[in-house]
């Protein structure tokens, strides 16, 4: 007797736990949990002073963030591909604007480390292709950059050399402020006239 009413006791609670699984299972296919997407940022180019192979050029990267970016874990990170050389290049030969209006652009604090005024920008990866900003400790700095904001990025010509092999190249944008995308270069052989340009990137 004690047998039959243990197994009749079994045999509920695995009905009563199969039951379980199958409603859990089917609130998660009828309402999958939501996940973070990349938007796309607009309107991107990189103005430069040389095209020209191995010559050293000013970067002035600009995009429209439909994000923005007010936290204080939001980084937005500059990945430029191989055979850009910027070894030697320092913070101090860079910039950082935005602002909804060109022209009326806030101009932010750079520093070694984010602090409640300043971004942190640091230089990192092979000969520093990689530039990582990260918000202020208040999210905020000079200016909350709000969504649809134009960003700003200036490399001076201190330091930064284009690619010994013409061709075109990707620059990325990327980072934590939830925009990604990027810009395309094309480096010109040295017996080319030099040009400045900017190079519109298409997005499909």
């Amino acid at each position: 007797m004690n047998s039959l009413l243990s197994q009749i006791s079994q045999n509920a609670v695995s009905r009563i736990l199969s039951f379980i699984l199958t409603i859990a299972i089917s609130i998660l296919y009828l309402f999958p949990a939501p996940f973070a997407q990349a938007a796309s940022i607009t309107n991107a180019s990189d103005t430069m002073s040389s095209q020209t192979v191995s010559a050293t050029s000013t970067h002035t990267i600009k995009f429209t963030s439909p994000t923005g970016a007010n936290n204080n874990t939001d980084t937005i990170i500059i990945t430029f591909p191989s055979d850009y050389n910027f070894s030697s290049k320092t913070i101090g030969t860079v910039t950082f604007t935005h602002g909804a209006t060109t022209g009326l652009e806030t101009t932010e604090t750079l520093a070694a480390a984010p602090s409640a005024t300043a971004w942190g920008a640091v230089f990192s990866g092979t000969q520093n292709r990689i530039l990582t900003l990260t918000a202020p400790s208040d999210g905020v700095g000079a200016a909350a950059i709000a969504p649809n904001d134009k960003i700003i990025i200036t490399y001076d010509g201190t330091n930064s050399i284009n690619p010994t092999t013409p061709g075109s190249y990707t620059v990325a944008i990327s980072g934590a402020f939830g925009d990604a995308g990027d810009i395309t270069n094309n480096i010109l052989t040295s017996n080319q006239v030099d040009i400045t340009a900017t190079v519109p990137q298409s997005l499909t």
